[in-house]
């Protein structure tokens, strides 16, 4: 057990963030064999922290000098201010943390970006969501963050409903996190998207929503108003406008895109939301007001920057700050850096996604560090003056290990953006993988390598704004619409990739194979310092995540090169084509069988797809050829869906039926209700799953043969029986859910049994 004697000055000691930094020190302290004790004074015979008080040293910064006299090992830290004195006590917890000793270190640590945030949620309104939120927050404390965005602007809000005793309540939260952040020299913002609302707000303050009409502008800085007179301790708000999420009991309206009969362009729809919400937060209330530029797109504001000019030409600096992700496009491999970074005068901080939506907790870790590292070294080049990004876990998943490392890697570049990468990991690595921490940061270095490689399509990945299209959450996509177009969809989506990479095919097929081998060094590298790491919960979960990731890449490189050399005969009809594409063809179900068996994480739908397509051609080419050409293109499938939902609803005003069911949930993708008994599983099929699900059986769906229908009491996209119970099914009733607009919507259905003879 290592004793320290810590001296703190009375300026500074009774200081909340000064607090929080001591105690958080001690208790990491006590987990790794320190003990520290505060005293008034040293005594000169134990080691020493030395916090001095001086006046030439920037805020948020501390001068750390050490030396040993005697066998004594002193630690002097020079500091101006408590937040100085803070990060001296955090430093001090990091190296106890990661690397198990106090070393001798000389210089100066301070942040090299001025605005350092991150996200809290509050979900639900107990206690619990509070104290995670807290905890969040002092976490947050120890990389530096001085503001907070709490997700979800409109649950503090009073819409005039039966809402507004969760929002008194989500309220009175929110000021006890304002009070702990505002303690911990932290700002507090609430964020939301724009423009989300509750029916009786528009009831209230404006007759429509039109863009040329002062109602809609009337009602968004009604909200506004509402908000900071409610919360006058809030320092601001932080807006989204590119991608409008909504959540259950919302209903939300796309500003930029809507009302396409209206002739107001982008530019004019945009900078009317910029001054619609600075008229209020900044001018009437005094407070900040930070706008991301994101939209789900390259050929907007986020990614364009005369787009951007031309919107914040004239537009007042005071108190606005302008967040810009640091990608061009949606995922960071093979994206340039956003050319919209610098591009206009505001105050700029940039956003670092540290997990991207392809791993929903999967195996595959596209570990950005040194993207990353590049990133905030261009961006301050820029002139941006602050980061946004996710904060570590500190008590991580041994099984997905590697996810708390970018975070970690993230926050110490945001105060030296060119720290040594391999250092960081090394120090990172040895709470968890002890001496064998050297090669895990190689490891972890390596494994974008490999990632860049084989998970993406070389040379197709390069041009669009999704780089990653054919993978999704944990789903192979299948496009198109398999249930009514014979894989044509999905097999046009494979040929335009094809297409793209043709010029290459070897070079692709030549990248992807290298990335496997990548991964293979990678596990070897792993195996020969194993025996080197005593907890067996991440010597393991970090090895079984190694495997279970080689296994991705190769199944991913085996479907690309399958579906290649499919359109490569299929286009020579040459027997030597013939040949290599029922080799990859044979070599992909093989270990999709093997997938499927061993891992079962991915469901590979695209891949069955295609297998089904593939499995066709090699039996008979031209009747595949056949097929496809006979089959709906997207917009006669959208006619038959449509008719579909037509003889439905004609089927409504039947008098003899019997309602089954009613069901409610917020919908973003492609999804089947399969509904059995009284019982209800959900196949989800694209993009995002279903959230808010609620439901109420009135009759089970029987197990005899019977006709079904779906009245759509809200539904903006698609919902309709595909097929009826039957002995074939399983007696199961196969409800149709397909949103196909942009963002989510609620859905509310009901479900009811048409009481004729079936024939």
């Amino acid at each position: 057990m290592q004793e320290w004697e810590v001296y703190i000055p009375y300026s500074f000691s009774d200081d909340n963030l000064v607090e929080n930094a001591f105690k958080d020190l001690g208790n990491v302290g006590n987990k790794r064999g320190f003990v520290f004790t505060r005293v008034d004074k040293l005594s000169g015979r134990k080691n020493f922290i030395n916090f001095i008080e001086v006046k030439d040293l920037p805020k948020e910064g501390v001068l750390i000098n050490s030396k040993v006299v005697q066998g004594v090992k002193g630690i002097f830290m020079k500091a101006s201010s408590p937040i100085g004195c803070a990060r001296g006590l955090y430093w001090l917890t990091d190296r106890v943390l990661k690397v198990g000793t106090i070393p001798l270190f000389n210089g100066l640590i301070k942040p090299f970006f001025d605005i350092r945030s991150t996200y809290i949620s509050m979900v639900g309104t107990d206690n619990v969501s509070l104290e995670n939120a807290l905890r969040r927050i002092r976490l947050a404390a120890r990389v530096g963050v001085n503001h907070i965005l709490v997700s979800c602007t409109e649950n503090f809000i009073e819409w005039g409903d039966s809402f507004d005793k969760y929002a008194r309540k989500y309220r009175d939260m929110l000021k006890i996190l304002i009070k702990e952040s505002h303690d911990l020299h932290m700002k507090v913002l609430t964020y939301g998207d724009e423009f989300i609302y509750r029916d009786e707000w528009i009831k209230r303050f404006c007759s429509s929503l039109r863009i040329g009409g002062k109602g809609l502008w009337n009602a968004i800085k009604e909200k506004y108003r509402s908000l900071l007179e409610d919360l006058p301790e809030l320092d601001g708000v932080a807006v989204r406008t590119g991608e409008v999420i909504q959540h259950d009991g919302f209903r939300s309206l796309d500003i930029l895109h809507c009302c396409r009969d209206e002739p107001y362009s982008l530019v004019y729809r945009y900078r009317k939301i910029l001054d619609t919400i600075y008229d209020v937060v900044v001018r009437e209330y005094g407070k900040i007001y930070l706008h991301r530029t994101w939209a789900t797109n390259d050929w907007e504001q986020h990614s364009v920057p005369e787009i951007l000019q031309q919107i914040l030409d004239g537009f007042p600096k005071h108190n606005f700050i302008l967040s810009i992700k640091l990608t061009e496009g949606d995922q960071w491999e093979f994206q340039p850096f956003n050319p919209t970074i610098g591009s206009v005068p505001h105050t700029t901080v940039v956003e670092l996604e540290t997990g991207r939506a392809h791993q929903w907790g999967g195996p595959v870790m596209d570990f950005a560090a040194e993207y990353f590292q590049a990133g905030l070294q261009y961006a301050l080049m820029k002139g941006v003056r602050g980061v946004t990004s996710s904060i570590p876990n500190w008590k991580p998943d041994p099984k997905h290990i590697g996810y708390d490392a970018l975070p970690y890697v993230a926050w110490r570049l945001v105060f030296d953006p060119y720290e040594d990468l391999e250092r960081i990991l090394d120090e990172w690595a040895k709470q968890f993988f002890g001496e064998a921490s050297s090669i895990v940061a190689k490891i972890m270095l390596k494994l974008d390598d490999a990632v860049r490689y084989s998970y993406y399509v070389p040379f197709y990945s390069y041009r669009i704004w999704e780089p990653h299209s054919n993978i999704y959450g944990n789903m192979f996509i299948c496009k198109g619409n398999p249930f009514f177009d014979n894989g044509r969809g999905h097999d046009e989506y494979l040929k335009e990739i094809y297409l793209n990479c043709r010029p290459y095919l070897r070079d692709v097929w030549d990248i992807m194979e290298r990335g496997v081998s990548i991964c293979d060094e990678i596990i070897e590298m792993y195996k020969n310092v194993m025996n080197l790491i005593r907890e067996e919960k991440y010597r393991s979960g970090f090895y079984e995540l190694l495997q279970h990731m080689r296994d991705v890449l190769l199944l991913n490189t085996l479907y690309v090169k399958a579906y290649m050399s499919y359109f490569m005969y299929r286009d020579k009809r040459s027997s030597y084509w013939r040949s290599i594409f029922s080799k990859n063809l044979s070599l992909l179900k093989q270990l999709s069988l093997r997938y499927k068996d061993k891992w079962n994480f991915y469901k590979l739908y695209g891949i069955d797809e295609f297998i089904m397509l593939a499995d066709t051609a090699l039996k008979d080419i031209d009747y595949l050829e056949y097929i496809l050409g006979n089959s709906l293109d997207s917009e006669g499938v959208k006619r038959v869906i449509r008719e579909r939902m037509r003889l439905e609803s004609e089927e409504e005003n039947k008098m003899n039926k019997t309602r089954v069911l009613r069901w409610e949930g917020v919908v973003d993708g492609r999804d089947l209700l399969l509904i059995r008994d009284s019982e209800i599983r959900i196949e989800h099929l694209l993009a995002e799953p279903i959230t808010s699900i609620k439901y109420k059986f009135f009759q089970p769906v029987e197990r005899r043969k019977a006709h079904y229908i779906v009245k759509r009491i809200r539904c903006r996209g698609y919902a309709f029986v595909l097929e009826d119970p039957s002995p074939r099914n399983d007696y199961t009733l196969k409800v149709y859910i397909e949103d196909t607009r942009p963002s989510s919507d609620k859905y509310v259905l009901e479900i009811y049994r048409v009481d004729e003879k079936v024939e």
